[in-house]
């Protein structure tokens, strides 16, 4: 996870999650956990600070961490949750790492600083430019399910190529199965990026004419999104 996908923006507040900090810090999740909840029970006997709710700076909620698996407990906390959790992280790297959270939290808070009206107008430029690069990506697909029976690979369904492609390079823009019109501007930015460059892929290697199944096509296009993600600096950052 790089820089610019340690903050999050959810009902116009910024927030991290106790996953995240864990990832970023090298600690185990289940000790990420344990600290908050530590802080949430001194914070419910500081009766000397009786306007201090813990409730305003972690908000508790579950993951799972496979599909249809166990759910596990999180935390999304706010800017003023994680200066208290991180008060108690030390040495060197753990002052890099707060100083990569305080700048996130700064660029979504300026973030917030403009005016909803603008947002909203952003995010339906953004989404009309996602269904128009997604014409060419699924005549690339057409051209690939063709290809594919010319060299034997016949699928009874075209559609699971195309939803199989698709939900690939959603899940790569943190974009989930029928979410598009939900989605923060900075995910369908990355879709349409995504949507242009695959198409390019597909095409490059039916004319290159050496690969010849559809899991061959998909390694290529995992490669590149894989250089893709690294060129625009890691998982985009999600505003809401």
């Amino acid at each position: 996870m790089k820089d610019n996908a340690l903050v999050f923006i959810k009902n116009d507040t910024p927030l991290t999650t106790s996953r995240t900090v864990a990832e970023q810090f090298d600690k185990q999740h289940f000790h990420v956990v344990r600290d908050i909840e530590m802080i949430i029970k001194q914070m419910a006997s500081a009766s000397q600070q009786p306007n201090l709710d813990s409730a305003n700076l972690f908000i508790k909620t579950t993951y799972q961490a496979e599909e249809g698996g166990r759910k596990y407990p999180e935390y999304l906390m706010t800017r003023d949750g994680f200066a208290l959790l991180a008060m108690g992280f030390t040495g060197k790297k753990a002052l890099q790492f707060k100083l990569k959270f305080i700048d996130a939290f700064n660029r979504m808070e300026q973030a917030l600083s403009v005016p909803k009206i603008e947002r909203d107008a952003r995010w339906i430029q953004t989404r009309l430019g996602t269904k128009t690069s997604h014409r060419p990506f699924t005549e690339a697909i057409k051209m690939l399910i063709e290809y594919l029976d010319s060299r034997g690979q016949r699928f009874h369904d075209a559609g699971y190529v195309y939803g199989h492609l698709t939900n690939l390079i959603q899940s790569r823009c943190d974009i989930k199965r029928g979410q598009r019109d939900n989605a923060p501007v900075a995910n369908l930015n990355k879709l349409d990026q995504v949507q242009n460059m695959v198409a390019n892929v597909i095409v490059r290697l039916i004319v290159g004419g050496k690969v010849c199944t559809l899991a061959e096509f998909e390694a290529n296009i995992i490669l590149q999104l894989d250089a893709l993600n690294r060129l625009l600096g890691g998982d985009m950052l999600t505003l809401e």
